[in-house]
């Protein structure tokens, strides 16, 4: 029997990596691709779904 360990949010792709998944339990390729965050290109901060200014660093992505 394999123990379980504690998963974080950001800890999906791992999840990926040793379990079969459905789309019942991790959504479809689409809705993934739509929900996925960018990041900065200034710090490589993680901003949030369409945001267009970076809270860590101020810059405005264009």
């Amino acid at each position: 029997m394999v123990a379980r360990q504690p998963v974080s949010p950001n800890a999906q792709e791992t999840l990926h990596l040793g379990q079969a998944s459905t789309p019942e339990d991790n959504g479809s390729d689409a809705d993934s691709d739509s929900k996925a965050a960018s990041s900065c290109k200034t710090c490589n901060a993680e901003l949030e779904g369409s945001e267009r200014f970076c809270t860590s660093c101020g810059s405005f992505l264009s």
